[in-house]
């Protein structure tokens, strides 16, 4: 039973931080706060995993639902904030791994359950989110010093600017 209310309250704040992101994602110039935000709340909500009390378990699966709302929608600005134009090919990537850790970590965690092997869970959470500070390091470095190619990136045009030159506006064939 336990289970059942910690899934519901996971998926509950997940959708309830995706609306507030909805919400007031016109109002924050960068992605980068909010984004610092949610990585907060995870490695709050990875600590307090770590804890014994079923008050600190229920606001640490809170604290993960909402730390992870709005991570995705989020990262979809970066390259474009960092300058860097977002090909098909770049997309599918980022959609790729972004699939990659959805699917990998509920598996990890239901493995854990299976296995009884509860106390790993906290230091799962906690090791992800080294994984995630590094991430969120390297995206902030990128946009605050503006690593690029030797070269540059070319401009690519947009659906308007193409229309305007009178020029094809369907995606190229592979």
């Amino acid at each position: 039973e336990r289970m059942a209310l910690l899934t519901s309250h996971y998926w509950s704040s997940m959708s309830a931080g995706r609306l507030a992101w909805a919400l007031c994602s016109g109002l924050v110039p960068s992605a980068l706060p909010p984004l610092l935000l949610n990585h907060t709340l995870c490695v709050l909500g990875g600590l307090l995993y770590f804890g014994t009390s079923k008050r600190a378990l229920y606001a640490a699966t809170i604290f993960l639902g909402v730390g992870v709302s709005s991570i995705f929608p989020a990262l979809y600005t970066l390259p474009t904030e960092a300058g860097v134009p977002i090909t098909p090919f770049r997309m599918a990537t980022l959609q790729l791994f972004a699939s990659a850790g959805e699917m990998l970590c509920p598996f990890f965690v239901g493995l854990i359950f299976q296995l009884r092997l509860y106390s790993w869970f906290g230091p799962l959470i906690a090791s992800q989110q080294v994984a995630s500070s590094l991430a969120l390091a390297t995206a902030w470095v990128v946009m605050r010093h503006g690593v690029r190619p030797a070269g540059g990136y070319a401009r690519v045009a947009t659906t308007e600017e193409r229309v305007a030159e009178g020029r094809s506006t369907e995606p190229l064939s592979s």
